[in-house]
């Protein structure tokens, strides 16, 4: 895992994900992702939803007796060829944040530098 920091105020972890994407009218179902963030992910996508849509963003993790699913509101900030760039606005529950922090946290080189971003990162 490598931490990108470029000219973003969080540290990205280049973690390989499945996830879903929705707008409520269209879902994007097994995208994988990279540079997740306390504060968003980059999915990779065909199909590319316009900058500003509102979106909920699923991740599952695997590998448990029952898989676990983040639920977080988000919205498109960013949008290339290859994907889309999200920007997580809330999460739909406590556990969610938690697990997002723990999954950010432990894929760092740095996990004491996340603790500090957490602190301003805090999703309502």
């Amino acid at each position: 895992m490598w931490i990108n920091m470029d000219r973003r105020k969080f540290s990205r972890v280049n973690i390989n994900l499945q996830v879903e994407v929705s707008d409520g009218k269209m879902s994007l179902i097994g995208c994988e992702t990279r540079d997740l963030s306390l504060r968003g992910v980059f999915v990779y996508s065909d199909v590319i939803f316009a900058i500003g849509c509102p979106c909920l963003v699923t991740i599952t993790l695997t590998g448990m007796v029952v898989p676990i699913e983040l639920k977080l509101n988000a919205k498109v900030v960013r949008a290339e060829q290859d994907g889309i760039g999200v920007e997580f606005e809330s999460s739909q529950d406590l556990e969610s944040y938690h697990h997002l922090r723990n999954l950010v946290m432990y894929n760092s080189l740095t996990p004491e530098q996340i603790a500090e971003e957490e602190k301003s990162a805090r999703l309502p």
